[in-house]
């Protein structure tokens, strides 16, 4: 009976332990599909700085550039900006858990 009891809370560990690595390797595919988008928002992020330090000395010898275009370049990089912000704290809070799971 003792042996039967001991048995049964092994399986019942072994199988937990199995959730467990299953939910430690899913989020850790979580975490490189954030780092992977945290990387693509970083590089859209640079291009659009790129972008308007590149428009921003062409305002004054470019007419057909004015302060609404740059405004407007400078508003797409901010929400690039808050998207970076964002993409890391979901990375921060995802690393989080995958150490607490570990």
């Amino acid at each position: 009976e003792d042996v039967r009891s001991l048995r049964d809370a092994s399986v019942a560990h072994m199988d937990l332990g199995d959730r467990q690595t299953c939910s430690l390797f899913a989020m850790r595919a979580q975490n490189e599909e954030l780092v992977r988008e945290v990387r693509l928002v970083e590089d859209e992020t640079q291009r659009w700085n790129d972008m308007y330090w590149a428009s921003v000395p062409a305002v004054a010898s470019k007419p057909s550039m004015d302060k609404k275009d740059v405004e407007h370049l400078r508003v797409s990089v901010e929400m690039c900006d808050n998207d970076v912000c964002r993409l890391e704290k979901e990375l921060r809070s995802a690393q989080r858990g995958t150490k607490v799971a570990l």
